[in-house]
């Protein structure tokens, strides 16, 4: 009779444990379904913080971060990202400009003309380049030159007009430039170097209508400036006897 009560105890026991333990689960999965357990999806939460991949470099950042813009002419990232110009201002090399008045182009922050400026001749910072002896303009948005008042033109006196035409543009004298050696684009070869408007070897002089050599005795230092023998030319002197045969 003792034994039969106590196995029912025990049964009573086992099952009040059962029915707890039922109770524990679904709390459980109550809470889980409310919080967040792993395997919910974070990207449900509003605070979830972004995926470390994110390409975010397209995403215009306060204080001059990176944006997907031109910073030198976006007048709403004007120099840096973020920097918005005034409504009538123009963004030029990353600076905020003021509107121009009359034919003036807003530029780098100034207000040019850019049909004459040499520093910015046809659009902004178009520089001309500054031809030999020759003084740069700009006209019409075109870049050119001009020579000196002496000047003539190609093949005349000898300072002239060279175009690009005539290869390197620019202001030569015809009797000593190397790259106009007698006439426009006569380019003297390798070292020699032009002298009265004919190519020479370095060191010799026109005679008789040709490049000869001045450091001979037939020739010392100038045209038909001889030295009596037994002396010798050296350095366009005669040397060991002064006299000349000249």
């Amino acid at each position: 009779m003792q034994a039969r009560s106590s196995r029912a105890a025990l049964l009573t026991v086992a099952a009040a444990i059962a029915a707890l333990t039922l109770v524990v689960n679904a709390s459980s999965c109550a809470t889980a379904g409310q919080g967040g357990s792993p395997g919910s999806d974070a990207s449900s939460d509003e605070g979830a913080t972004p995926d470390a991949t994110m390409d975010t470099s397209t995403v215009p950042q306060e204080g001059g971060g990176e944006c997907d813009a031109d910073t030198m002419t976006d007048p709403d990232n004007c120099g840096s990202c973020g920097n918005k110009c005034a409504s009538r201002d123009t963004c030029s090399c990353g600076m905020c400009t003021p509107p121009c008045s009359g034919n003036l182009t807003p530029c780098c922050g100034q207000c040019v003309d850019v049909n004459t400026d040499t520093n910015n001749c046809g659009t902004c910072n178009k520089v001309c380049p500054v031809p030999n002896g020759a003084s740069p303009v700009c006209t019409g948005g075109s870049c050119s030159f001009t020579c000196p008042a002496d000047a003539g033109a190609e093949g005349g006196a000898p300072l002239v007009f060279c175009g690009a035409d005539a290869g390197t543009p620019g202001c030569y004298d015809l009797t000593s430039s190397s790259q106009a050696c007698g006439a426009c684009g006569k380019t003297c070869p390798g070292t020699d170097v032009c002298v009265d408007s004919q190519c020479c070897t370095a060191g010799d002089g026109i005679c008789g209508g040709v490049c000869t050599p001045l450091d001979t005795a037939q020739n010392c230092g100038a045209c038909d400036a001889g030295c009596a023998a037994p002396a010798m030319c050296m350095a366009g002197m005669c040397v060991g006897y002064v006299q000349s045969i000249g």
